[in-house]
């Protein structure tokens, strides 16, 4: 197993912590807290992406080899390929959400949004390039993909 394959196994179960985190606080909030809008529990149980902070520690998985880390043309091809995709990604789901919540504010008639909102549609954009990243380097590997991007 490749390096960016570790890494990215790493990551997805990461994210699996943290989704289970935010199950556990959103339920555990909803009990304890019935009379909050389902906004604010929501917003409450968000404390849970925290974990994804965790990914920080991908560069540890370099260490413990004497010299320069070794990749040849298809890991940094997958590595690219990956980053491409995750990026892609990101700005289609950042782009719906921020005209989601301009549609339901039209609606509703009101022409502000609250300011707890905005860092919480910016750490969704981090989840989604992590989680994507990690999702198609893992695909890339299994699929065998070369350096001229078909599949061996």
């Amino acid at each position: 197993m490749s390096r960016q394959e570790k890494i990215a196994w790493f990551n997805l179960a990461v994210f699996g912590i943290a989704v289970v985190a935010f199950v556990v606080l959103f339920l555990f909030i909803r009990s304890a807290r019935p009379e909050f809008s389902l906004f604010r529990q929501i917003q409450f149980s968000y404390a849970s992406v925290g974990f994804c902070g965790f990914w920080g520690l991908n560069v540890f998985m370099y260490r413990g080899t004497d010299g320069p880390v070794v990749d040849d043309e298809r890991d940094q091809f997958i590595q690219l390929r990956s980053v491409f995709a995750a990026h892609l990604l990101f700005w289609l789901v950042f782009v719906g959400c921020c005209m989601g919540v301009w549609g339901v504010n039209m609606v509703r008639g009101t022409e502000q949004i609250s300011i707890h909102l905005l860092p919480m549609l910016v750490f969704l954009g981090m989840v989604v390039v992590g989680v994507t990243q990690s999702l198609t380097t893992l695909v890339m590997y299994r699929r065998g993909v070369n350096s001229s991007g078909e599949g061996s």
